[in-house]
């Protein structure tokens, strides 16, 4: 498996990433792609901005481990995953998962597992700053399944 993991200030391009990919691995049969955008509110208050801290290098790795686990689940050809670190504004895009695969089901899959392990599991710690000038720490979310 082709793996590419980037925790970063600046923003991504998404259809270049896509591009990317599939330039490296040109046997992909599906491709699927998730990007994450900072929400406006959760709250009663809107947010004015998602701050994001982290562990340089550690991150990287404890992403890079919970992508080699999906791996292990569904035949995963490529995988490019970017999360977004510092101060984001409502709107701006803070993450993003591509996966390519022989056939779409898995690279489905493979995403949503990706995409649940990493806002439940990956060592990122998240402050909401309120327009009010409040602020508070984001509790780690649980896997929420239907």
């Amino acid at each position: 498996m082709w793996l590419d993991v980037s925790i970063q200030h600046n923003p991504f391009d998404f259809a270049k990433e896509e591009v990317a990919l599939r330039s490296k691995c040109p046997e992909i049969g599906g491709m699927v792609g998730f990007q994450g955008l900072v929400r406006s509110h959760d709250t009663v208050t809107p947010l004015r901005a998602l701050c994001i801290e982290h562990y340089p290098n550690f991150t990287e790795s404890e992403i890079a481990k919970i992508a080699q686990q999906a791996a292990k689940h569904w035949p995963i050809i490529a995988c490019r995953i970017i999360h977004r670190v510092g101060e984001l504004l409502p709107g701006e895009p803070i993450v993003l998962v591509l996966v390519g695969t022989q056939h779409r089901h898995a690279a489905f899959c493979a995403v949503q597992f990706l995409m649940d392990h990493i806002k439940t599991e990956a060592p990122l710690w998240k402050r909401e700053e309120l327009i009010d000038g409040s602020h508070y720490w984001v509790k780690g979310q649980s896997i929420n399944r239907l």
